[in-house]
């Protein structure tokens, strides 16, 4: 598992997202990058965050921040979650689960005695 040092550059990335634009770390330099992981769209936890972040963009704008989400949903899926509940962040699409890997986040994962691969919480 990768962990991510603070004060070392954050691994890059090339991922679309959900208008199928392909991003990567340069695209936000300049501004403070809060990235924040999630299993799957639609889903109640992972609505209500993004509804969360979406409430607090004004804030974070202003703190010249920009947010953004990760899961391994495809770009047409976020798409659709953002239309669905009007939000307003930016979703990455993590298909292949490389971000997700190389910060660290994608492990193995234990419920109801079954072993499975999936996003980490905290």
């Amino acid at each position: 598992m990768a962990v991510l040092e603070v004060g070392k550059k954050a691994p890059n990335f090339e991922l679309p997202n959900q208008d199928e634009k392909i991003k990567n770390i340069e695209n936000y330099n300049g501004k403070w990058l809060v990235t924040y992981f999630y299993p799957r769209d639609d889903t109640p936890g992972c609505t209500v965050e993004a509804q969360e972040f979406t409430e607090e963009l004004d804030n974070f704008t202003n703190e010249n921040a920009v947010i953004v989400g990760v899961s391994p949903d495809n770009a047409a899926k976020h798409c659709k979650f953002i239309n669905k509940h009007e939000l307003g962040v930016e979703l990455l699409a993590d298909t292949e689960k490389t971000m997700l890997s190389d910060y660290g986040v994608w492990q193995e994962k234990k419920m109801y005695g079954k072993t499975y691969m999936g996003v980490v919480r905290t």
